[in-house]
């Protein structure tokens, strides 16, 4: 086997990678399309699950609201607004994903 060859073989390995339980994926898929982007969004923001990460989302605040309600729900993610600023007007949003691969059942 050449150099070349070995790198390449086990180059995919080498990206980061997130493993997502198939029962979640059919589900978000039989969602809304706002909330399968959300669902997206959290999983690309904490696809581990041992820690509390940002949440950079482009949804409105409508779809916002809604797709929080609808992932709390079902018990796949749980989110935490963190004020900032001396005024406690500018927040930041935070999800920690239940189902991610270093969670601990």
């Amino acid at each position: 086997m050449t150099t070349k060859s070995k790198q390449s073989t086990g180059s995919k390995f080498n990206h980061p990678h997130m493993i997502i339980p198939s029962e979640d994926t059919t589900w978000a898929v039989n969602q809304k399309s706002s909330v399968l982007r959300f669902w997206q969004q959290c999983w690309l923001a904490d696809p581990y699950g041992s820690r509390w990460m940002k949440l950079v989302t482009n949804l409105s605040d409508s779809a916002f609201r809604l797709g929080r309600r609808v992932l709390e729900s079902a018990s796949l993610f749980i989110f935490r607004r963190l004020s900032t600023g001396s005024d406690g007007r500018t927040s930041v949003w935070e999800v920690k994903n239940l189902h991610g691969a270093r969670v601990k059942d």
